[in-house]
């Protein structure tokens, strides 16, 4: 199985920023969808966000105060949607990262290795398939929504960023058909 992850966070940084929504969409080995996982996160503790980080989200702090703890999202992910899959992302080091890190602080991490460990980097297969169809400049989330016709809210969305994830693969493999599958 695959499971279509998308984290949204404070910023950049794994070892400052903070985790603030997981979204994330199951289908099976044939692309079928299975069921989807969304919570927004409360940080661990008071932070200020960015203006770069309320215009990319759309939140203010106030907005996760009565939210889940991080421990209590991690918890019913995994109850959620188990263990037995393969995560696939657009940029899958970020989206991991942040999901790994969080199972560390709340001592899930056994769960997190039961995770098959080879994720599949959607940014990376969407930069081979722009190459192989000859197709230059194209290299952003934003620029594989326009290519493929996915529309997309203008302020990130981790459940809809994980569905547009699950939309561009299918249509990858459509045209591509990958052999992995």
């Amino acid at each position: 199985m695959w499971c279509f992850l998308d984290v949204e966070t404070t910023g950049v940084n794994l070892f400052q920023d903070h985790t603030l929504e997981i979204g994330a969409v199951l289908v099976d080995e044939d692309l079928r969808f299975i069921k989807e996982f969304h919570s927004f996160v409360r940080p661990d503790k008071a932070v200020n966000f960015s203006n770069a980080s309320k215009q990319v989200h759309g939140f203010e702090e106030s907005f996760f105060y009565d939210k889940s703890d991080s421990a209590e999202v991690i918890e019913k992910f995994f109850n959620d949607m188990g263990t037995n899959f393969r995560f696939i992302s657009w940029n899958i080091s970020f989206d991991v990262g942040f999901f790994r890190k969080l199972c560390h602080l709340n001592k899930m991490t056994d769960k997190y290795n039961k995770i098959n460990y080879r994720h599949i980097d959607l940014q990376s297969i969407f930069y081979w398939y722009c190459v192989e169809n000859n197709l230059e400049g194209l290299s952003s989330l934003d620029d594989a929504c326009n290519y493929f016709d996915i529309p997309r809210s203008r302020y990130h969305n981790a459940l809809e960023d994980a569905y547009i994830a699950y939309e561009i693969f299918k249509k990858i493999n459509n045209r591509m058909n990958f052999s992995f599958l």
